[in-house]
């Protein structure tokens, strides 16, 4: 995604965490998702299970960065041996489930499957304009030939003249391929190497002064 500011700072106080830990809230406690706090201020108006929700009651998650979760899907089709599975579960940390958490009764009260690791992934605040957020994981090799990606296009990005794009990335254990941290890295090294040369230089050239004993009488 590029050209989507989370970072922003109302943005990124607009949630719950008391309600993503899967306690309920009542309107006395949504100032931390102003300004989505109530049903009638979402897109979507029905629970898990197709019911309308009342508009009245409190959004269920609620926020900013619940409301503008990213929705498009896709699948990725090989010209000659049709369609690649594409695995969505395992894609958050483990650690995560530990802070997003269905409440009871969820599909009656939620909009959202907040344990759905789609919904995790993007209530991660990225610093940048522009980001990554793991969508799926192919398991198997991936070989040289001709391939398509099927996309449900439900986010629309036209609003704020963003832009979206899929990446097929080798993932090893050090991460997926991102030069913006390969970049600060150097520059840091850099920096530091001629911190370190300057203040060597400075140790070396300043002359040491010896102040005698009789110089501090008055």
């Amino acid at each position: 995604m590029r050209y989507f500011y989370q970072n922003y700072r109302t943005y990124v106080k607009s949630k719950s965490w008391t309600q993503l830990r899967g306690d309920d809230i009542d309107s006395t406690k949504l100032k931390d998702c102003d300004p989505i706090e109530y049903v009638k201020d979402l897109n979507v108006k029905s629970n898990l299970k197709g019911e309308i929700l009342d508009s009245e009651s409190v959004a269920n998650p609620c926020g900013l960065v619940a409301k503008s979760f990213f929705n498009d899907t896709y699948a990725l089709y090989n010209s000659s041996s049709g369609q690649i599975a594409i695995r969505e579960y395992g894609i958050a940390l483990e650690s995560d489930f530990e802070t997003f958490i269905n409440s009871d009764n969820y599909e009656t009260v939620q909009w959202i499957d907040k344990e759905d690791e789609h919904f995790i992934n993007w209530m991660k605040i990225a610093a940048m304009r522009k980001f990554w957020k793991l969508w799926g994981v192919v398991d198997q090799d991936i070989k040289a030939g001709q391939y398509f990606v099927d996309i449900t296009n439900n986010y629309d990005v036209s609003k704020w003249e963003g832009e979206k794009a899929v990446v097929l990335s080798t993932v090893n254990a050090l991460g997926a391929k991102n030069f913006f941290l390969g970049s600060v890295f150097l520059c840091a090294g850099i920096l530091c190497c001629i911190a370190t040369v300057f203040f060597c230089s400075m140790g070396v050239m300043s002359e040491k002064r010896i102040i005698e004993g009789d110089h501090l009488k008055w």
